[in-house]
């Protein structure tokens, strides 16, 4: 199970950054939002909702 804080990966798109956020409904998969690292302060944040089984914990 992904925890928040954690850092992870969606090896389908390639994207990483944090898990802030979690999501449970009835009938489907957690959902986790992950927040990409900004390259500055400038950029807005981005983020995405992913199924957490799909999600790989990444070592510091």
């Amino acid at each position: 199970m992904i925890k928040l804080g954690d850092k992870v990966c969606d090896p389908v798109t390639g994207f990483t950054g944090t898990a802030t956020a979690r999501l449970e409904e009835l009938g489907t998969a957690p959902q986790i939002r992950v927040e990409a690292q900004n390259a500055s302060p400038h950029e807005a944040i981005q983020s995405h909702w992913l199924n957490e089984p799909r999600l790989l914990a990444k070592a510091d």
